[in-house]
């Protein structure tokens, strides 16, 4: 008992000191490159994926979104690549969150649910913009869910996170018809996102275990 919840404990503080960093980290650097403003250069090299496929790999556009921050253009950054803002977002819930739950388990559950609500929202993104609405409503689904088992943390928690494995499940199958009928990019991409999702719904069905 002592054990789990040292465990715990150490979770919880290693997930709030890394939110504490994403929030005002950015707020430092935006105050630095208003008074010196800075070159913002990731990589030169184009996108081997979207090279290779002609279609926006999950992380595309994210250097023109930290530039548009940077400069205190909220909209054309979500445009380019809504990541850099939602995560801000996430991590500003998360405190506030974690303040309220303190470090007995909800809050770092929370947390990677929040990580979920993220990721599948970038997923939504750029499926909208590369396969258009039919394979985004999948991942616009799972991205609202981990918000409602927040928001519903008693009884409902189960129940949404039921219906995230089923979608998850759902993405398989559409994994299988993207295969099966020669579209290799839709799977790759579906492939990345049910592999995401499954490795979270395992690290937050771990935490609840540790939590109870």
């Amino acid at each position: 008992m002592k054990i789990k919840k040292t465990l715990l404990d150490f979770v919880a503080g290693v997930s709030a000191n890394l939110a504490i960093l994403i929030v005002f980290i950015p707020v430092v650097l935006f105050i630095v490159y208003q008074l010196h403003p800075f070159a913002v250069s990731f990589s030169r090299e184009p996108c081997g994926f979207l090279s290779t496929t002609g279609y926006d790999c999950v992380g595309c556009g994210g250097t023109r979104a930290v530039r548009y921050l940077l400069k205190g253009d909220v909209i054309n950054s979500f445009v380019s690549n809504c990541f850099p803002l939602l995560l801000y977002a996430a991590s500003v819930v998360y405190l506030v969150i974690n303040r309220y739950c303190g470090s007995d388990g909800r809050a770092v559950c929370s947390g990677w649910k929040l990580c979920l609500f993220v990721i599948n929202a970038v997923f939504f993104q750029k499926f909208l913009k590369n396969y258009g609405v039919t394979v985004s409503c999948l991942s616009l689904g799972m991205a609202i869910l981990p918000v409602l088992a927040i928001i519903e943390e008693c009884r409902a928690k189960r129940r949404t996170m039921l219906l995230i494995v089923c979608l998850t499940a759902l993405g398989l199958v559409m994994l299988a018809d993207s295969f099966l009928y020669g579209q290799p990019y839709e799977f790759a991409t579906v492939l990345a996102m049910c592999i995401v999702n499954l490795i979270i719904l395992v690290l937050v069905t771990l935490l609840a275990l540790l939590y109870r």
